[in-house]
């Protein structure tokens, strides 16, 4: 208890330092790119190729490094890489801006080597950020909460609490740095990480210490063993008394036969594919992925990310088109973090009271309705949806100037700039109003649908976490996060397609339908699944051979 009570403070404090430095780091590499080359978006959308490109790849090769690694060692290295990486970067970047007059007079190609170090060491310290969520978020957490659901389920939703939190403090306290100065913005992040990096390393072993649970070498087949001996008990229930004697040794080989198979077949790999071995492991973490029956809920969760119903720079840019400010825009994204913060304090009780598999379809029925309002909003007034003339400028055209000044005032000399200096788009057309009914229910509906966007992360995350097998939590979650971004990836490919706003509603309408195919996939899960799959003490006792 001692152990979970310092977990649960330590992390808090950690949680709040990485997250808060993940948001601003992201928030802040965005202006950083559009500083850099002010008048191209090319090293953004190269910046962002690059980061789901390795995402998608090294997914399960960071997972499997995890797996491979003492917790501590993998916890450890993780938080100094990530943060010297993003250390690194940030001086890049400030060095760039500050010297970039001399740098271009050595050569062009310096500008080149400043692209290619920002990029690279970016997409590395992304990397380091994803090992760590796994080694900490996905391991430590269940032998922590000393394998118990429930506790497992609070300490996933407090800290997902935070996470969101951070969300909404990150941008506000990063913009007003670099409203400051860009370079000091670059200095404040490193300054950040720096502190952070010491913070988290002292806190995390203190942990470390203090849990017993931690210093265990990971089990390699007692939770699959588990997991297949729950079916040996359900041949046990089904044969005849005559058949049982004949068939249960059968069985009980074939399990240990397929657990030493894995075990061979992952050594086997190990040693003689060398040359071949991140294609292997690759190929391998999809396998094992597959080998598990809440795949199906992983799938689920990742045809969430194939959607531009959130508040990424997508959204946001098409609501400045359909003429909200930013100051509502901003409200929105302030409201959806804070309903998602109040889905992540529901989830432990929902569960509680409905179990996990119905706690996660509870949260995906609420987000696919919230959501069926932004389709309604494609068709209702101020919408630019429009595929027939998709080429179509929604600007204002028409000519009555008299209306602001007077023809009396006219002279035939005078120039234009000498009537007005208000832009024409306001004065062209005083009696035409464009209405933001439309954009309105967009951005309600998503702010809306936070609350069970979130319950149901938690849920699925935690139905990993339940039956995975202790050593192949690294690379099954590491596959998962190709998958999401693979998802995402798909988005982007998407918007390039489909760039114009009169074709954003087109999106609108793809997006939900991933949502409700995701929601279909969990459904299917849930008439598949055995209904002791997640029974209580699953965590505790499954990693004991079952009768």
């Amino acid at each position: 208890m001692p152990g979970k009570v310092l977990f649960l403070l330590t992390k808090t404090i950690s949680m709040g330092s990485i997250s808060q430095g993940d948001r601003m780091w992201i928030f802040a590499v965005g202006i950083f790119m559009v500083h850099i080359t002010p008048d191209s978006l090319q090293l953004t959308a190269i910046y962002g190729l690059t980061m789901g490109t390795t995402v998608l790849l090294g997914g399960p090769l960071i997972g499997d490094w995890v797996d491979n690694s003492t917790r501590i060692r993998a916890a450890r290295l993780s938080i100094v890489l990530q943060n010297v990486l993003v250390i690194l970067c940030a001086a890049v970047i400030y060095c760039f801006l500050m010297f970039k007059e001399e740098l271009l007079d050595i050569g062009e190609w310096t500008r080149y080597v400043a692209y290619t170090l920002i990029i690279v060491l970016a997409s590395a310290a992304n990397l380091a950020t994803i090992a760590n969520n796994i080694a900490v978020e996905k391991d430590w957490i269940v032998e922590i909460c000393e394998r118990n659901e429930e506790k497992l389920a609070t300490m996933t939703a407090t800290m997902r609490a935070i996470d969101l939190s951070t969300q909404i403090l990150a941008p506000i306290v990063t913009g007003q740095v670099m409203d400051w100065s860009v370079e000091n913005g670059a200095i404040f992040l490193s300054a950040w990480n720096l502190v952070s990096c010491v913070v988290e390393y002292f806190l995390l072993w203190q942990v470390y210490t203090k849990v017993p649970a931690l210093m265990k070498t990971k089990d390699v087949s007692r939770a699959k063993t588990a997991d297949d001996s729950s079916k040996i008990s359900k041949v046990k229930r089904t044969l005849s008394k005559d058949e049982l004697e004949t068939n249960l040794d059968e069985t009980d080989a074939r399990v240990s036969d397929r657990l030493l198979g894995r075990k061979n077949n992952k050594k086997s790999c190990s040693e003689k594919c060398r040359l071949f071995s991140g294609f292997t492991i690759i190929v391998y973490g999809w396998k094992t992925y597959a080998s598990y029956q809440v795949m199906l809920t992983g799938i689920s969760l990742a045809f969430l990310y194939m959607t531009v119903l959130g508040f990424d720079n997508i959204t946001v840019g098409y609501a400045k088109i359909q003429g909200m400010s930013e100051a509502i825009v901003g409200i929105c994204m302030g409201a959806a973090g804070l309903l998602g913060i109040v889905g992540s304090f529901m989830y432990p009780s929902v569960r509680r009271w409905v179990g996990l598999p119905r706690t996660g379809m509870i949260a995906l029925t609420l987000e696919w309705i919230f959501l069926s309002a932004c389709v309604v909003s494609v068709w209702l007034p101020g919408s630019s949806f429009d595929l027939e003339n998709p080429d179509k400028l929604e600007k204002l055209n028409c000519t009555n100037l008299t209306a602001i000044v007077p023809a009396d005032n006219i002279t035939t000399n005078q120039p234009f700039d000498t009537i007005t200096t208000e832009p024409l788009s306001i004065f062209a057309c005083p009696d035409k109003e464009v209405s933001i009914i439309s954009v309105s229910v967009l951005m309600g509906g998503i702010v809306a649908s936070r609350v069970g966007l979130w319950m149901a992360d938690l849920a699925i995350t935690q139905m990993f976490m339940e039956t995975v097998v202790e050593n192949e939590r690294g690379i099954v979650n590491g596959v998962q996060n190709s998958l999401n971004q693979l998802l995402d990836i798909i988005k982007s490919a998407l918007v390039i397609a489909l760039p114009l706003a009169p074709q954003f509603g087109l999106l609108i309408i793809l997006s939900f339908a991933f949502v409700y195919a995701g929601w279909i996939l969990y459904i299917i899960f849930l008439c598949r699944a055995p209904r002791d799959l997640f029974k209580r003490g699953r965590l505790d006792n499954g990693y004991e051979v079952m009768p």
